[in-house]
């Protein structure tokens, strides 16, 4: 569980979601669902993004899906960093601007829904809210808070197979039978490869 600090005294209040991407880089898993509802063990990715923000404070969740993304709405149916100078989403391997990602947990203030508004398309003729965080970072208005606990890239397939060993390790209900299935399995790997 990631904890917020909001970097003003307001409330954080409003969370929001930018989930309407196809999510290409966990195909063939994706073609009969959403990257979002791929299982962290026992609840969907998703899931454990809405009860983190709920945990933060958020009081307004708001998802914004593509046409793909019904399962989604039916699932839901019922301390300050330095200024960020610069986001860049997904950059490509060796652009990176910085060791530090962009996880995807935003608080964001109520001026970015106006940069929103006018912000003209940009990578993938889609608006980039990456994009509109950039225009607030150069305004002096981008925070960054720095995530002390796991990060997981569920996007991808390796960092799916990490959250989901990750979080059975944690896991009450599964952390010492898993725990001994991944011993016992390494130990046989490595047997196996020492022959």
């Amino acid at each position: 569980m990631i904890e917020l600090k909001p970097t003003t005294s307001q409330p954080i209040r409003k969370a929001v979601f930018p989930i309407a991407g196809p999510g290409p880089r966990v195909l063939p898993a994706i073609t009969a669902m959403s990257t979002e509802l791929l299982p962290i063990i026992d609840k969907p990715t998703i899931q454990c993004v809405f009860e983190e923000a709920v945990a933060a404070g958020g009081t307004g969740l708001i998802y914004v899906t593509g046409r793909t993304k019904r399962a989604i709405e039916d699932h839901f149916d019922v301390n300050p960093e330095p200024a960020v100078e610069r986001l860049v989403e997904k950059p490509a391997p060796g652009a990176e601007l910085s060791p530090l990602p962009s996880t995807g947990h935003y608080v964001l203030d109520r001026d970015l829904l106006g940069i929103l508004q006018a912000q003209p398309p940009g990578h993938g003729s889609e608006i980039q809210l990456a994009d509109a965080a950039n225009t607030c970072a150069g305004q002096g208005h981008l925070h960054r808070l720095t995530q002390k606990s796991q990060r997981y890239d569920c996007g991808s397939e390796m960092g799916n197979l990490e959250a989901v060993v990750g979080f059975a390790l944690e896991h009450p209900g599964y952390a010492d039978r898993f725990g001994a299935l991944v011993d016992n399995k390494t130990a046989a790997r490595r047997a196996r490869a020492a022959e």
